[in-house]
């Protein structure tokens, strides 16, 4: 149930409550050796820092997902994880590792039957070659997402890499009316960065044509978005703070609880050394005892 909320929370981007509801539940899931338990948690905080801007605490739990999704073989659970390794990767501009783990995620996700899935990965692997400079392999890809896409993010997505696609082919009009359909699709969810690089490449198209107003237009909405993802970033550092403040608490709890345990056993040890010693001294007693009745009983003879 915490987990759950930990993941309602983080689609509502409260990062901060996700955080605090899934470092909760971990140590239940860990206490349980629920492997499954502890491969979704490590996947949501991947998630959480990723969208706080944390890629390196962000790629520490993806891998983290990747090896439980192995241990427990689970084919959905190694797709999800690789396609994140990928996601990371192409942050850091490795090209090449990310379309390995996309790769390999296809090979997985083709025997599946999960069309949403396999699109997302068609639509990330074309996102790689535009940024190799590779437009035909990623034309390719392109073509085969067109025919899968089944939601908002996946249709803003495909029509803003075709805008990408157009560009590089000199093709503005086409352009044009791909990112101006991104944008209508991204208006209908929580894709302010997404819609903002569609805004820039459109006020270059219209830049280039000599059209100021729209042009201006354009500009204007993506500083629009740009002032809001400042505070955001506000809220990031905030949120990043309190993270802290959990993780050093969670230490402690745990120095705690070993402080505890380490208390316990020494109280317990010198408890047993002590009734040891009595039973020593008792037993050294009657032997004494002995030794000393043997000897009158010899002196009275």
């Amino acid at each position: 149930m915490t987990l759950e909320l930990g993941k309602l929370r983080y689609r509502l981007g409260r990062y901060d409550k996700a955080l605090a509801y899934v470092m909760e539940a971990m140590p239940v899931f860990e206490n349980n050796s629920d492997t499954k338990g502890m491969a979704e948690c490590c996947n949501v905080l991947g998630a959480i820092y990723f969208a706080s801007k944390n890629y390196t605490k962000s790629n520490y739990y993806a891998s983290m997902f990747l090896n439980y999704s192995k241990e427990l073989n689970d084919t959905t659970l190694m797709v999800m994880a690789m396609n994140n390794m990928a996601v990371y990767a192409n942050m850091k501009l490795d090209s090449v590792k990310s379309r390995t783990f996309i790769s390999e995620s296809i090979s997985l996700c083709e025997g599946l039957g999960d069309t949403s899935m396999l699109c997302n990965l068609y639509l990330n692997l074309a996102a790689s070659y535009l940024n190799s400079d590779n437009p035909d392999l990623a034309s390719g890809y392109l073509e085969k997402a067109k025919h899968i896409t089944g939601d908002i993010a996946e249709d803003g997505k495909y029509h803003y890499l075709e805008g990408v696609l157009d560009m590089m082919d000199g093709s503005d009009s086409l352009a044009e009316n791909h990112l101006l359909k991104a944008i209508e699709y991204y208006s209908g969810g929580e894709f302010a960065m997404q819609s903002q690089k569609c805004h820039m490449l459109l006020d270059r198209i219209y830049a280039a044509r000599g059209d100021t107003v729209n042009a201006y237009r354009e500009l204007s909405r993506y500083y629009e978005i740009e002032s809001n993802l400042l505070r955001e970033d506000v809220f990031m550092e905030l949120f990043e703070y309190q993270n802290e403040i959990i993780q050093k608490n969670e230490i402690e709890k745990v120095t705690s609880r070993r402080n505890s345990v380490l208390l316990v056993s020494l109280i317990i040890s010198l408890a047993i050394i002590s009734v040891s010693f009595l039973l020593f001294l008792l037993h050294r007693t009657k032997v004494k005892n002995k030794a000393e009745m043997k000897a009158q009983k010899t002196i009275l003879r």
